[in-house]
């Protein structure tokens, strides 16, 4: 086992090396040198290719989403990654999100998912949206609404 965490450790990925040392290890995640480990993630290949896509506002030219490439997924990515909380720049891409799942269209989706006055549909989207801005520390009023929508 030993083994395994030194090659984790020491990983060419610095979410790899930041999780292992934060979420294994229990190494306290406001030290300097894991934060400026953390602040490595921004600059890695995984997270260039997933913002690879932004347009001069900052968002992303699909559909938020769209697997893999929508706002909704990068920004999951991007807090599983442990993406450094509070960056503005990923502020476009969150109003993506938001505007998605508190359109009309999705309110609609909702509704007609209601049986007996219960809704039955997947809970994903709106969780992994409030996992990752919260994670991503993006998180506003409107995740109180988000919540409130799961808990009905």
């Amino acid at each position: 086992m030993d083994a395994i965490i030194e090659q984790l450790v020491h990983s060419a990925e610095p979410a790899i090396r930041y999780k292992t040392r934060v979420d294994l290890l229990g190494e306290d995640p406001t030290l300097p040198d894991i934060q400026r480990l953390r602040q490595e993630i921004k600059q890695c290949a995984r997270v260039r290719q997933l913002l690879s896509e932004r347009q001069p506002d900052g968002t992303l030219p699909h559909h938020p989403y769209a697997k893999w490439t929508g706002a909704h997924w990068v920004l999951v990515m991007l807090a599983e990654l442990k993406y450094p909380a509070g960056e503005k720049e990923l502020l476009p891409l969150r109003e993506q999100v938001y505007g998605w799942l508190f359109s009309k269209a999705r309110l609609q989706a909702i509704e007609r998912y209601m049986i007996a006055g219960r809704t039955r549909m997947c809970a994903s989207m709106e969780g992994n949206a409030i996992f990752a801005l919260l994670q991503l520390g993006l998180a506003d009023e409107r995740v109180r609404l988000l919540v409130e929508r799961l808990m009905a």
